[in-house]
Formats: C-alpha cells, structure tokens, sequence
C-alpha cells in the first residue's frame, strides 16, 4: 500500500444524482474536472453501482466513467479543502449542470 493513499478514516464522501440532461459527458466532464482541480484535495469519484473510483481531476477518466442522467455517483476527498471540494462539486452536479442541455447548449 502507497503511504500516500488517504487512509478510509481519511476520505470524506458524499452520494450524488447526476440530473444534468447531458450526464458526465463532454462538456460537463470538462467543467467538473476542472472544478476539481481547483481543490488540493485528492479527490475520486465512481458511480454507485460500480467499485471503480477514478481520479475526479482527469477528464479523460472521467468521461470514461460514461455517466449518464439519473445515475448515482460517490465522490470522496480527502486533505485540508475535501469538504469544501465536496461542497462545490455538489453545487456544480446538483445546480450548475442540472440545466444544461435544456436549451439546447
């Protein structure tokens, strides 16, 4: 085991409902990658009903996670900013991202 893997007492985690039309696709990967990215946090994210957590900063691996609309996902952070990390990509999947595609943009 990698001693700079968080340990479980470590991660803080939250459970989510993608209701962006669109999912974690495209664009909306890109945004909520990059929010990430904005947190120190090391932060991981996997949709519920698989045990497959990939790093929440990489676009690539989250586009490859092929969340659709509806789906449940887990996010967990963990160091010195994982709940505010949390807090705000929670605002981003549960408001920023829930009207997207709606206008067809």
């Amino acid at each position: 085991m990698s001693s700079s893997q968080p340990c479980d007492a470590e991660w803080r985690q939250a459970t989510l409902t993608v209701v962006g039309a669109h999912g974690l696709h495209a664009r909306p990967a890109i945004r909520f990658s990059r929010v990430a990215r904005g947190y120190s946090a090391r932060i991981q994210i996997c949709v519920a009903d698989d045990a497959r957590w990939v790093d929440a900063k990489s676009v690539a691996k989250v586009m490859g996670l092929q969340v659709e609309s509806g789906r449940k996902i887990l996010l967990r952070a963990a160091g010195d900013d994982a709940e505010a990390a949390l807090a705000g990509l929670r605002q981003l999947i549960e408001t920023d991202l829930a009207g997207e595609g709606e206008d067809g943009g």
